[in-house]
C-alpha cells in the first residue's frame, strides 16, 4: 500500500522519524503546502494521510480578542478547506487519514471566564471532522491534541523548525505523529483483537485468594485495593463494548468464584466471563483450551498477567498470543488497559455489544457436543432457527466487519471494505446476504456473508465471498446458507455457480467445505468438455487457489434436516 502524505505545513520527507510508519506502508510525499492540490486530485491511490494544523488556514490577527468577527472568518477558512476534503472523499473510497491539531498558545488566565477566539475555532473544526467521519465511512481521524498530550505538547513542538523550514514538529512531534498514522493505517487492515483474558491473584485482585481469604484480599478499600478496582472498571467497559473477557487462573477453581459472587468490591461478574480455566496447569494449555472453546485463533487472544514468570512462558510457548508488560505500579494499569490499541475497535455494532453472551453461548454448544452421542440428533435437538436478509445500508457494516475479521470459514479470504462492498452490490445480477442464526443456547446475531456476482457467461454466477464467524462453526449454517444462495440465483436466472477456494494461514477449517456440499472441482472436467469451455470463457482464472461448480438444479445439499424450525429468507 501506498500512502500520499500532505500537510499544510511543511514535512521533512527522509526524517528518520517514519521509519514506523514507512515499516509497512510504502510513503509518497507531497510538497511543501500541496494540500489543496492533493484533495482535489483525481484516479486512484492506496491512502491519504492529511495533517491538519489550524493555525496554518487561519490568518495571525484572527486570535485577536476584539475581533468581532473573528470566529467567523475562522469557520468560513476551515468551511473552505474541509469542502476540498469533502468532495475528495466523495471521489476515492480508499482509506483516507486526517492528523490534525488544533491547539493554539495562549494565557490560560484569557480563558478563566470566556473561551478564546482560538478554543471556539477548535471546537468547532474538531466537531466537523467527526461530523465528516459520521457520513463517510472511509474517513479515520487522528486527535493530535490528544497524540501529543501524551509526551508534552511543547516537546512534540518546535518553532524553530517552523521559523526555519515551516516545520511545526519537533524530532518527538514526528515520531509520535508516524506511530500514530502508522496504528491507525494499520487498524484499517487488521481488525482488533477479541478476547482478553486476566489472571485473578494479583491482577484482579491484591494477594492471592487461597492464603489471604475472600476478607484478606485488597479490592475496594482505600488505596491498592481502589487501583484493582479501577482496573476491573476498565476491564467492565471493555466489555461492554464488545471484547470478551476470559479467565486464566492457577487457583481452586471454588476460590476464585466465591471473589465474584461473594465480594463487595468485585466489578466483574461472573456472566462478564466467557470461559475460564482455573487449575494449576501451565497457562499456555489454559491459553489453546481457551482459544479452542471460542473457536478462535490464538492471535485473537491478548494475556494479562501480573507474574513476569507467567509471561515469559506465554511469550515463548505462543508467540501469537500479545502480552502486555504491565506498568510497574498497579495504580497505573487501568490507564494502561483503556489505552491498549490491541483491543481497540473503529466501530461497535449491535452484535459486538452481545460478544460476551455469544461467545458464553459457544462454549456451553461445543461442551454438550462434545458428549452427544449423535452429532445429526444433537443439532437437531437444539432448535436451530436460520434466517437470511439482503445486505441493506443499515446492515453493510456488519458485512464489512465480518469481511475483515472471519479468517477460519472464509472461501476466498477477500476483505471488502463498506465502500467495496457497496460498488460490488450496485452491479447487475448481484446478490448479497447476511445469515444469523438462534437456537437454544442464545442468539448469535448475524454471523454469515455470502455474495454472488454475474460472470462473461450469463448462466454462470461466481460466488465471489463466503463466510461465517467461527463461533456458529458445527451447526450446519453454511449448508443452509447455500440453500438460500440457490434459490436468489435461480431466480436471477442462473444454471451454474463457480466457487473459488483461496488456501490461507487460517483457512484450513474451509478447505473441503465446496467439495463436501455438492460442488465439483474444475479440473475434473474433461478437456474438451463443453461445460469446462463455458467455465473459461465465464472467468479469467488465476494460478491461485482451486475452482469449483455446481448445476443449481440438480444441486443436493447435505445437512438441511437438521433445520427442523427454519426461516425463510428476507426478500
Amino acid at each position: 500500500m501506498t500512502l500520499r502524505l500532505t500537510c499544510t505545513s511543511f514535512l521533512p520527507e527522509r526524517h528518520p522519524a517514519w521509519r514506523a510508519l514507512s515499516a509497512s506502508t510504502e510513503l509518497d510525499f507531497g510538497q511543501y503546502g500541496d494540500w489543496p492540490v492533493a484533495l482535489t486530485a483525481s484516479g486512484t491511490q492506496d491512502a491519504l494521510a492529511w495533517v491538519l494544523f489550524l493555525d496554518d488556514l487561519l490568518p495571525w490577527h484572527i486570535h485577536t480578542q476584539g475581533n468581532p468577527d473573528a470566529v467567523q472568518i475562522a469557520i468560513e477558512a476551515i468551511d473552505q478547506a474541509l469542502a476540498a476534503l469533502n468532495q475528495y472523499l466523495l471521489q476515492h473510497t480508499t482509506p483516507t487519514l486526517v492528523a490534525w491539531l488544533g491547539w493554539h498558545t495562549d494565557s490560560l488566565l484569557r480563558m478563566a471566564r470566556h473561551p478564546t477566539v482560538s478554543v471556539k475555532v477548535a471546537a468547532y473544526l474538531h466537531d466537523a471532522l467527526y461530523a465528516k467521519a459520521a457520513e463517510h465511512r472511509h474517513l479515520y481521524l487522528l486527535p493530535l491534541d490528544m497524540a501529543f498530550a501524551e509526551v508534552g505538547l511543547r516537546h512534540c513542538l518546535d518553532n524553530r523548525n517552523f521559523h526555519s523550514s515551516h516545520c511545526r514538529l519537533s524530532q518527538t512531534g514526528l515520531k509520535v505523529l508516524s506511530q500514530n498514522l502508522a496504528n491507525l493505517l494499520g487498524r484499517t487492515r487488521q481488525p482488533a483483537r477479541k478476547v482478553l483474558v486476566l489472571d485473578c491473584d494479583n491482577t484482579l485482585w491484591g494477594g492471592v485468594i487461597g492464603e489471604a481469604g475472600l476478607s484478606g484480599i485488597a479490592l475496594g478499600q482505600d488505596g491498592l485495593g481502589n487501583a484493582f478496582v479501577a482496573f476491573q472498571q476498565v476491564a467492565k467497559r471493555l466489555a461492554d463494548s464488545g471484547t470478551v473477557l476470559a479467565i486464566s487462573s492457577k487457583n481452586e477453581e471454588v476460590d476464585v468464584w466465591r471473589v465474584f459472587t461473594e465480594h463487595a468490591g468485585m466489578v466483574l461478574k461472573r456472566n462478564d466471563i466467557a470461559t475460564a480455566r482455573i487449575d494449576w496447569r501451565e497457562k499456555s494449555i489454559h491459553l489453546r483450551e481457551i482459544a479452542a472453546d471460542l473457536d478462535i485463533g490464538l492471535d485473537s487472544l491478548v494475556f494479562w498477567d501480573d507474574n513476569p514468570v507467567e509471561r515469559e512462558k506465554v511469550r515463548a510457548a505462543l508467540p501469537m498470543v500479545l502480552v502486555p508488560e504491565p506498568p510497574a505500579e498497579v495504580v497505573d494499569w487501568a490507564d494502561a488497559l483503556a489505552s491498549l490499541d490491541a483491543l481497540a475497535q473503529f466501530a461497535k455494532s449491535s452484535d459486538d455489544l452481545k460478544k460476551t453472551e455469544q461467545y458464553r453461548a459457544r462454549a456451553a454448544f461445543v461442551s454438550e457436543a462434545r458428549h452427544a452421542a449423535s452429532a445429526e440428533a444433537f443439532l437437531a435437538s437444539i432448535n436451530m432457527r436460520p434466517a437470511a436478509q439482503i445486505i441493506s445500508d443499515s446492515t453493510l457494516g456488519r458485512a464489512a466487519q465480518l469481511c475483515a475479521k472471519t479468517n477460519q470459514f472464509n472461501l476466498r479470504l477477500i476483505r471488502y471494505d463498506e465502500a467495496g462492498l457497496q460498488t460490488r452490490l450496485a452491479e447487475p445480477r448481484t446478490i448479497g446476504l447476511l445469515a444469523s442464526l438462534s437456537d437454544r443456547f442464545g442468539d448469535h446475531g448475524i454471523t454469515g456473508m455470502a455474495l454472488i456476482t454475474e460472470t462473461r457467461v450469463p448462466d454462470i454466477a461466481f460466488l465471489d465471498a463466503f463466510l461465517m464467524s467461527c463461533r456458529v462453526l458445527g451447526r450446519h449454517l453454511e449448508a443452509w446458507m447455500l440453500s438460500q444462495l440457490r434459490e436468489h440465483a435461480q431466480a436471477l436466472g442462473y444454471r451454474y455457480l463457480l466457487a473459488q477456494f483461496i488456501p490461507g494461514e487460517r483457512n484450513t477449517p474451509a478447505m473441503q467445505f465446496l467439495p463436501e456440499h455438492g460442488f465439483t472441482a474444475v479440473t475434473a472436467l474433461t478437456p474438451g468438455h463443453y461445460l469446462s469451455d463455458q467455465i473459461t470463457a465465464a472467468f479469467t482464472q488465476t494460478d491461485i487457489g482451486t475452482y469449483y461448480f455446481v448445476e443449481l438444479a440438480r444441486w443436493q445439499i447435505p445437512h438441511l434436516e437438521v433445520f427442523q424450525h427454519e426461516s425463510p429468507a428476507i426478500a
